[in-house]
């Protein structure tokens, strides 16, 4: 059907234009506010990432866990592969104050066990530190070495806010023996003399850390490793030392020092062909597992650090070489000049007055 002529529509061109140009600009509009937005955000992420707020980095911080690994401290071993220095775990004993029933009642049982008075069990119990905090964790008393494990066991049988944590120790199983060559670690773990101290950068540990992001309950997740450090040094040291051979030398030295009334005596065994050290001892000595119970002189290595003439002690080295190389012989007659001789400058003294005599019977009275 036709509609009549004079209701047919015509389009209105600058009607059409004016629309065009209304869209245009309200999409221009629209899309310089995204562009505008996307800048903001952007310039927000940038200075977030190179500039976080505390609070940002806090929480970042609490999802994100460390592990730390530590290799025990090296060994000490003998020629023969015998352990000399080694590690153990001693009880230490620990209270969380706040679930002691009655600090004084408890302080009044532990102290004959932890030789202790109660006056200095009290305040290792408090429920709050001096700022008025509450205390949640505390060490009484460290290195629980005297009590049996009976004992321990009768302990924590005392209170649910006691418990037994292991503390590192360097042990020494041999006692005395060779205490002098091998010094000590003290508590704090420090090498303190001896090889201990002088092989420390090697038997020393480093801790070694791995840190990775945290789930809901705190455990490290594999997955997101973000940095690992491996831990160094632990190293075994193995010395000429001979520890069968160390113990015949310290007997023989207690046995002398007996039988003269010594006050001291010091000995070393050597191998002839390459000066290899099979054994060193100072006597009276000291046992490294309770080094603060002797006398800081007493841990002198006397054989290593004093210094001492040759003497007669050397005379058999310069006879078996002068007789090996064929510079005398037993029969040739020496001049000992009645017991004093100054050939450089500086007089040498027998203790026998002696004249002119075979090289063996000057060897034999030790004549200088």
């Amino acid at each position: 059907m036709r509609l009549p002529r004079f209701l047919k529509f015509e389009q209105d061109p600058s009607l059409t234009y004016k629309t065009v140009s209304q869209h245009h600009l309200r999409s221009s509009i629209v899309g310089a506010g995204l562009l505008l937005l996307a800048f903001i955000v952007t310039c927000f992420l940038i200075y977030t990432h190179f500039f976080p707020r505390e609070k940002m980095s806090f929480e970042d911080d609490r999802h994100i866990g460390s592990l730390y690994i530590k290799y025990p401290r090296g060994e000490i071993f003998d020629r023969n592969g015998i352990v000399l220095a080694t590690n153990t775990t001693v009880p230490t004993l620990q209270v969380d104050p706040r679930l002691v029933e009655n600090e004084e009642i408890l302080a009044a049982f532990l102290s004959p066990y932890l030789n202790m008075s109660i006056e200095e069990l009290m305040p290792r119990l408090a429920k709050f530190d001096a700022q008025g905090g509450e205390r949640k964790m505390n060490t009484i008393k460290r290195w629980l070495t005297h009590l049996s494990q009976e004992d321990l066991n009768h302990i924590l049988a005392q209170s649910k806010g006691l418990s037994i944590a292991e503390d590192p120790l360097r042990f020494y199983p041999h006692k005395d023996s060779a205490s002098h060559l091998l010094g000590f670690v003290n508590r704090m773990g420090e090498a303190s003399e001896g090889l201990e101290l002088a092989f420390d950068e090697y038997l020393h540990p480093r801790i070694g850390e791995i840190k990775a992001r945290k789930d809901h309950k705190r455990r490290l997740l594999p997955s997101s490793l973000l940095s690992y450090q491996e831990p160094e040094g632990g190293d075994r040291v193995q010395i000429t030392v001979d520890i069968n051979m160390q113990h015949t030398l310290e007997r023989c030295l207690d046995t002398r020092m007996e039988e003269v009334g010594a006050k001291a005596a010091m000995g070393i065994l050597m191998d002839p062909h390459s000066g290899a050290i099979l054994a060193l001892a100072n006597r009276p000595a000291f046992d490294p597992n309770r080094y603060g119970d002797f006398d800081p002189e007493l841990r002198k290595n006397r054989v290593a650090l004093d210094g001492f003439e040759p003497g007669s002690a050397f005379k058999i080295v310069v006879t078996s070489a002068a007789l090996e190389t064929h510079l005398v012989y037993p029969e040739e007659m020496i001049d000992c000049e009645n017991g004093g001789f100054n050939p450089y400058g500086h007089y040498i003294k027998d203790f026998y007055n002696l004249g002119v005599i075979p090289f063996s019977y000057a060897f034999a009275k030790s004549s200088n």
